[in-house]
């Protein structure tokens, strides 16, 4: 009889493991939720972006290189906040994909509402203020109502020889990206 429960209880966890590892349950890579508006191109974003009256995070206006910014053949626009805590925990991830990718163009949007938020956040993760990045702070919330942006983390993928940005709303797994 305890052979057969212990049987039992084998095959149950091996099925677990098989839902978990290769069926793609409860797995926590991100998928893509939703799509931008209509119309609404990689390139488009950030042109628009690059118009806006944007503000680094220390709250000082910046002006954004917007040749550099479209001469890039890949963009990533990245929506934050130092209280959101996916966010927080795949910045270390976030890190080290920009540094392996240093083709790809950064813009991180922190979505906090007072500047020394994002200034104690940084402490914990100097190399986020790196050259590296576009650090924008969206002080009057134009980049993330341009981009309907519903949840954070929020990631869009702007590949220039594809029409629509990829869209993920939730952490990403930068270290299984493909991008």
């Amino acid at each position: 009889m305890k052979l057969k429960i212990t049987i039992a209880f084998l095959i149950v966890c091996a099925g677990f493991l098989y839902l978990v590892f290769k069926g793609g349950y409860f797995s926590s890579n991100p998928v893509v939720v939703q799509k931008v508006e209509q119309g609404l191109t990689g390139t488009a974003i950030l042109e628009k972006i690059s118009g806006f009256d944007l503000r680094d995070y220390k709250g000082n206006k910046l002006a954004i290189n917007k040749e550099e910014l479209l001469g890039a053949d890949k963009a990533i626009v990245h929506l934050w906040a130092s209280w959101c805590g996916p966010c927080v925990n795949e910045v270390p991830e976030l890190i080290e994909y920009s540094k392996k990718n240093p083709q790809v163009k950064f813009v991180i949007v922190s979505l906090d509402d007072y500047n020394e938020d994002i200034l104690k956040f940084l402490k914990s993760f100097p190399e986020f203020d790196s050259a590296n990045y576009v650090r924008v702070w969206d002080v009057n919330k134009n980049i993330s109502g341009l981009l309907k942006t519903d949840r954070l983390p929020m990631s869009f993928l702007i590949d220039k020889s594809k029409p629509e940005p990829r869209v993920i709303a939730a952490a990403a797994n930068w270290k299984n990206l493909g991008f």
